[in-house]
């Protein structure tokens, strides 16, 4: 398949995808199942998929990233906490923005852990 039929199938079929109503999640989901089904060859594409998703779940490198996932949903947690409680709108909001600024403080942050796994930099 040249790279024009892949570009088609990915945009256009997210595209289609999204304008159905599907979630974005899924929708992406859908896609890289059936890409992984047409380009890396039926039964042995989904078989491929199950091993690299696996393998990217167990690498240690990228532990750190969903607790700082955390970190953020405890926030918006704390912020709807306080919108029910009665605060005013800008208390819950800047909990919120100041989850941001300590999340790219702690060091390492998600993206510097991201980014040194994906090139083989030593996180520490």
């Amino acid at each position: 398949m040249s790279w024009e039929a892949a570009a088609w199938l990915m945009l256009g079929g997210s595209t289609v995808l999204l304008f159905l109503g599907l979630p974005v999640a899924f929708c992406f989901l859908v896609i890289n199942l059936v890409g992984a089904w047409i380009f890396l060859g039926g039964d042995s594409g989904m078989m491929q998929l199950a091993r690299n998703s696996v393998a990217s779940v167990q690498s240690f490198a990228l532990t750190p990233i969903p607790l700082f996932v955390l970190m953020i949903a405890a926030s918006l947690l704390l912020a709807a906490m306080m919108l029910a409680r009665g605060y005013h709108p800008t208390m819950s909001t800047g909990s919120i923005m100041a989850i941001g600024a300590v999340d790219m403080l702690i060091p390492p942050s998600a993206l510097t852990v991201l980014l040194g796994s994906l090139s083989g930099i030593s996180i520490s």
